[in-house]
């Protein structure tokens, strides 16, 4: 039996453990030449046949095949049934099913590259913008629970991509300056399809450490067809802005993204992967003369028998269009108020978009980053630790070498009008406070009282929701049909009055407990009267806007 710790990648995927004989985190090479397994599965109309990772990519633009890509990101169900289509899924090959697929095939996989078949712990990441937002929150749930349905998984643990990132990054530091490190790491996560900014706090304890997340902020959210402001949308519409403006088509309005586009998709991102250091050779070089950068040729392309020239220009407006924007504003939002040259504050860049040349001199130049600059020194031996980290990361956690402090991703508790009709906001759990997963919090005042719930019609349909420290943001929850259902008539004794408690597992998932309360000794019963897991988030309520005086 051996634990492992996965980078479930929206592009490439890698996967490690932690070498007891060398003392080291190592991924593993599955095919022996590379760790890096291409995040695609295809499908074979004809044969009904479905192949993963590097076999799955070569068939890309093959008759018969459909290729499916950028499945992690589409946990969270955000496309509509038509954009979903539009990527080939549908009710039978689902976004869950085809990541389940995967993990599955490249997890045995590894398995028996090194002569295990059983997993004891498997730590898996996931960006920590998804939870972030009401519509994001279901994807660490939908995660956990394929990780955990395969039979060869005894414990599934899913934390974040970020936190992941620093505790290898505290390791390294360890390792290079034998010493540990307490301070603060600014994780800059670049990946297929998300932006996670992280502020986490590393702090000794003793032999091992302890990871906070402090402040985050990121983007990702599926929006239309497009994965989020990250590399697999920036790749794709740099092909697709290189096709329209092209003498073959430039009479189309829009491009199919069909498997002939997606080869193309393919062929740009080989280039950037293997043309790294040219790259940025030429954008050095052509820094003071952009309007040489339309005549500079990255790579030709073929798309549907025509030939297609991707240029420096395109690289560049691209940039500027979706991606320069956004990273400068999340990296402001997430920094402000912190002084980054404090003394023992690191800056970390990892992700595979991280690596390219004008995210990292956007990041070098927002925060004058020089050669030999102590916050980029001590945490990274080489190059390929940015996009190794969060799976190394992962298997110090799997084996416990470094610990994730709890802290609560959300606030939830109730909400009412008093008489005078002036909003009253109840959290059982407040944002980013300590989190004993599975312990019952309850909605208490500030006396620690419980607040109890009148409901005359004996129904729980207010709650309280909110993903930041900002009360501004918080919005009511009303439960849907299905939710409403089992918290219909819950509270039956003489005063119609409850209290309610919230708690939390591993995964975010949560469970409502409602208990009877005693009006006259102003004490909850013992146990829950009912108690109700949430399975997801979205589906199970209604989103309202909250009002200081008057209606929701």
């Amino acid at each position: 039996m051996v634990n492992l710790g996965i980078d479930f990648g929206s592009t490439y995927t890698l996967i490690s453990h932690y070498r007891n004989d060398r003392s080291t985190p190592e991924a593993i090479s599955i095919d022996s030449i590379s760790p890096y397994i291409p995040s695609v599965v295809s499908y074979n109309t004809r044969k009904k046949e479905y192949k993963f990772g590097k076999a799955a990519k070569n068939l890309t633009g093959n008759r018969n095949i459909i290729i499916y890509k950028a499945f992690k990101m589409l946990l969270n169900e955000q496309m509509s049934e038509e954009n979903l289509r539009e990527r080939f899924y549908d009710d039978v090959n689902t976004p869950e099913k085809i990541a389940s697929f995967f993990l599955e095939r490249v997890l045995k996989s590894a398995l028996a590259k090194i002569g295990e078949n059983k997993i004891g712990r498997l730590v898996v990441g996931v960006p920590e913008v998804w939870g972030q937002s009401f519509n994001t929150f279901d994807g660490r749930a939908a995660l956990h629970r394929i990780c955990s349905s395969f039979d060869f998984v005894e414990e599934a643990v899913v934390v974040s991509e970020p936190a992941s990132a620093s505790a290898f990054f505290a390791y390294n530091y360890k390792l290079i300056r034998n010493e540990n490190f307490d301070g603060r790491v600014l994780l800059i996560d670049y990946g297929g399809g998300t932006l996670d900014i992280t502020l986490t706090k590393v702090t000794s304890l003793g032999d091992t450490m302890e990871v906070k997340v402090e402040k985050r902020d990121g983007a990702g959210e599926n929006t239309d067809r497009e994965i989020g402001n990250a590399g697999v949308k920036y790749m794709e519409k740099v092909t697709e802005r290189a096709i329209l403006e092209s003498e073959a088509f430039g009479d189309l309005e829009k491009i199919e993204y069909d498997g002939d586009f997606m080869k193309a998709v393919d062929e740009l991102e080989e280039a950037l992967m293997s043309d790294s250091e040219t790259i940025e050779d030429t954008f050095r070089e052509l820094e003071y003369t952009p309007d040489a950068l339309e005549d500079e040729e990255l790579i030709e392309l073929f798309y549907k028998g025509e030939s297609i020239i991707v240029t420096y220009k395109h690289l560049d407006d691209v940039y500027n269009e979706i991606i320069y924007g956004v990273l400068k504003d999340k990296l402001e939002k997430v920094t402000a108020g912190t002084n980054t040259y404090e003394d023992n504050f690191k800056i970390g860049i990892v992700g595979g978009f991280g690596n390219f040349y004008l995210v990292k001199k956007q990041i070098n130049d927002m925060f004058e980053i020089s050669s030999k600059d102590e916050r980029t020194e001590g945490i990274i031996v080489n190059a390929e630790d940015r996009e190794r980290a969060i799976s190394l990361g992962a298997a110090l956690l799997s084996d416990e070498l470094i610990s994730i402090r709890r802290t609560a991703n959300f606030s939830i508790g109730i909400y009412a009008y008093r008489s005078d009709n002036v909003l009253a906001k109840h959290y059982a759990i407040k944002y980013r406070q300590d989190l004993e997963y599975n312990k019952i919090y309850y909605t208490l005042d500030a006396k620690g009282n419980d607040v109890p719930y009148f409901t005359p019609s004996g129904k729980l349909d207010k709650f309280l929701v909110n993903f930041s420290d900002n009360e501004e943001l918080a919005f009511g929850a009303h439960p849907r049909v299905e939710l409403a259902d089992k918290l219909r008539n819950v509270v039956n004794n003489q005063y119609m009055m409850a209290a309610v408690g919230f708690s939390v597992d591993a995964t975010d998932s949560i469970t409502i407990h409602v208990f009877d309360y005693d009006w006259e000794k102003m004490e909850r019963s013992e146990k829950p009267v009912k108690s109700v897991r949430l399975s997801t988030i979205k589906t199970m309520f209604d989103v309202v806007a909250l009002n200081s005086r008057g209606e929701d």
